[in-house]
């Protein structure tokens, strides 16, 4: 892309972006022009620790320059007030870093956008799951531009669609295009198949790939748009907490693109001359995210849109919070496979169930719905000692005078 010059304000002064400007210097620049301020007082002379901090948070960043499409500092705020990947000292105060969040709410946006809309990535090798739509060709594009990164290109052919073999061929042409590796794999899946057997058998696909190239991530071109029709989707089957923040970047998997709607990746791709393949099923009403996509998610008015985005991101924050409550609590039982049946029988119905969901699911356990999780914490708080809870075909717990037992089947 072009290296245009553009200008911003921070504190209420304009002041000039030029492409490709050094990180070091533009951070300098916006943590002196908001500290310097007279609303904030007890942060003057603070400004160059303030740009150290963001400069460590992103220091995965390479050659010093800033690679993301806009600087929020309400999300570099909650990372440091929360003291993620933060060295002690450079924890501040509420106050102090509240005051630059406010400041620079808006986000301070850049001339130059070499990387496009991508979030950070650390340098090395990730596989990139590429389908040959507008998303995952953009992705591909924006990883092509990207510093110290590798790329292993992956295409699964579900065989659901005639037309599939295209779009391998399409996604092959782009991997000599960029000249990256290539691995693909067909599934013949069939064109009634299920949205949750052509998903498992993709990552499936992937997995392998991961293992074998021995890549740190798998790369997946989800965006705003898919967090949205996920969280719709989710609420309309019923879903408890977790469904509201399920779509997100998760140990083995990177989703760089979660910040972008998808008119933006389009944009990105038409700037840049890039061509893909649309996906015919897409239009099929009969799968149930397309229904919420075009008939809900479509039909948000930008303000609606904005509030629900905004609704979920807070939605995540606070999931991360009581996972980590239910990570200390699990942490105190007799073991990993043992729940202290007193103190989960001391517990509101709503926290005894939490935590059985979140015992379960660090045993592996997670084809489990909301029914049936309320059947088995009532059962762990009343069944009589000697009695068994099944959960599915590889466990059931075994009751005891003062412990729960998850146990495999078979044993």
């Amino acid at each position: 892309m072009q290296n245009n010059t553009s200008v911003s304000k921070v504190a209420g002064k304009p002041y000039e972006i030029i492409g490709r400007q050094p990180l070091v210097h533009r951070l300098h620049v916006c943590a002196r022009e908001a500290v310097q301020s007279r609303y904030a007082p007890t942060v003057v002379g603070h400004y160059h620790r303030l740009a150290d901090c963001f400069i460590r948070f992103t220091s995965f960043i390479t050659d010093n320059y800033f690679w993301v499409f806009s600087l929020d500092f309400s999300d570099i705020y909650d990372y440091l007030f929360k003291g993620y990947s933060m060295a002690g000292k450079y924890r501040f105060a509420k106050s102090e870093l509240m005051f630059v969040r406010c400041r620079a709410q808006k986000s301070m946006h850049i001339g130059t956008i070499k990387a496009g809309m991508i979030s950070s990535l650390q340098p090395g090798l990730y596989v990139a799951a590429i389908s040959g739509g507008v998303d995952s060709v953009a992705l591909l594009d924006m990883l092509h531009k990207y510093p110290d990164v590798k790329v292993v290109v992956a295409h699964y052919d579900h065989g659901i669609r005639p037309d599939s073999a295209e779009d391998k061929r399409y996604v092959e042409q782009l991997a000599k295009h960029y000249k990256m590796p290539f691995v693909f794999d067909e599934g013949r899946l069939g064109a009634n198949t299920s949205e949750a057997a052509a998903r498992k058998a993709r990552y499936d696909f992937l997995r392998s790939v991961q293992r074998k190239t021995g890549a740190q991530a798998i790369l997946t071109a989800h965006h705003q748009d898919d967090l949205v029709e996920t969280a719709l989707l989710n609420l309309l089957r019923g879903t408890h907490r977790k469904g509201l923040s399920s779509l997100k970047s998760i140990d083995g998997i990177r989703r760089p693109l979660l910040h972008a709607p998808k008119k933006k990746l389009v944009s990105y791709a038409r700037a840049n001359g890039l061509v893909w393949r649309e996906d015919s099923t897409n239009q099929d009403l009969r799968y149930k995210r397309n229904l919420v996509r075009h008939t809900l998610v479509n039909k948000l008015t930008p303000q609606q849109r904005r509030h629900l985005v905004s609704h979920l991101k807070k939605m995540h924050v606070l999931n991360d919070d009581i996972d980590a409550l239910l990570a200390n609590m699990l942490h105190v039982q007799p073991a990993v496979d043992v729940l202290d049946r007193g103190y989960m029988t001391r517990l509101p119905f709503g926290v005894a169930r939490e935590l059985m969901a979140a015992w379960l699911r660090r045993a592996g356990v997670r084809d489990f719905d909301r029914p049936g999780l309320q059947r088995m914490t009532i059962a762990a708080k009343t069944y009589m000692p000697g009695r068994r809870i099944d959960v599915d075909y590889r466990y059931y717990i075994d009751v005891n005078p003062r412990s729960l037992a998850l146990v495999p089947r078979g044993r």
